[in-house]
């Protein structure tokens, strides 16, 4: 039996075995997913900052970033929409010990800029492993979604990986909402 907030994610071909096509290519996608999402978007992609500051992150993320629970972190959450409409729901969490040494110019760079555009130009950047998951209104991320997005389906799929940049982790988990799931990746 599940707690609320801690469904798995799996890092399996397995985890996407029960998942539509169109979904499990956009949660395949193995580089940025800003990126694509700018392409089908044809540049209409906006980020909107729904929240971003101080604060703990929930005891599943601090185990995969390796945190003691009540760890202090930025967390960023922003609607990645395309068209005007919400595609993405993402959450970011940042450990304080990120922005020591060389990486403070990250937390200033924030703002409306898509993660990925910051992540993927670093110089220091490597990846984990993606993950999947279908989430459920027991996960703590599809509970977060719900409070910016009306009329969710019974369950959404997202995926989450781990960003280190000098060897430091960052999570960011990125829940697909419906109308992106409508969308083909090769037809913007």
């Amino acid at each position: 039996m599940h707690h609320s907030g801690l469904l798995p994610y799996l890092q399996t071909a397995q985890a996407l075995s029960m998942c539509p096509p169109t979904e499990a290519d956009w949660l395949r996608t193995p580089g940025s997913m800003t990126q694509r999402l700018l392409q089908a978007s044809e540049g209409t992609l906006k980020v909107i900052l729904l929240r971003q500051g101080w604060s703990t992150a929930f005891p599943e993320e601090c185990v995969q970033l390796g945190l003691v629970p009540r760890t202090r972190v930025l967390l960023r959450e922003t609607l990645l929409s395309g068209y005007g409409v919400p595609w993405i729901f993402a959450r970011s969490i940042f450990p304080q010990k990120l922005f020591t040494e060389g990486d403070r110019w990250l937390i200033h760079a924030l703002d409306h800029t898509p993660i990925g555009h910051l992540l993927y130009r670093h110089p220091h950047m490597h990846r984990s492993p993606l993950q999947f998951a279908r989430l459920d209104a027991r996960h703590s991320d599809y509970q977060r979604a719900r409070l910016f997005v009306q009329n969710l389906p019974e369950s959404l799929w997202a995926r989450r990986s781990c960003f280190y940049l000098h060897h430091k982790p960052l999570l960011v988990s990125e829940v697909l909402l419906p109308a992106l799931g409508k969308k083909s990746c090769d037809n913007p």
